[in-house]
């Protein structure tokens, strides 16, 4: 699967809900979250008084040949509180 076709499902930019359910060793699961575009998040920070200093995408741990690796899985910042004239 490492050649598998690149595509991105929607839109990326788009605020949408998520789900998998699966099941692995015989254990059920079903995952529900939120997808949120990095400037809603970003515009969120920032409306808040946080600055992002850096986004780190760190690749996955061990991995070398995956298809997964062709965009990142954690997408990571570091933010600080900016000083406010209040």
């Amino acid at each position: 699967m490492d050649d598998a076709p690149f595509t991105v499902a929607g839109s990326y930019l788009a605020e949408t809900d998520y789900e998998l359910a699966g099941d692995r060793g015989g254990i059920a699961f079903r995952f529900v979250s939120r997808r949120f575009p990095l400037e809603s998040c970003s515009r969120a920070l920032g409306s808040a008084g946080i600055a992002i200093e850096v986004v780190p995408e760190p690749p996955l741990p061990a991995v070398e040949r995956h298809r997964r690796t062709r965009i990142p899985v954690f997408v990571m910042w570091g933010a600080v509180r900016v000083a406010s004239d209040d």
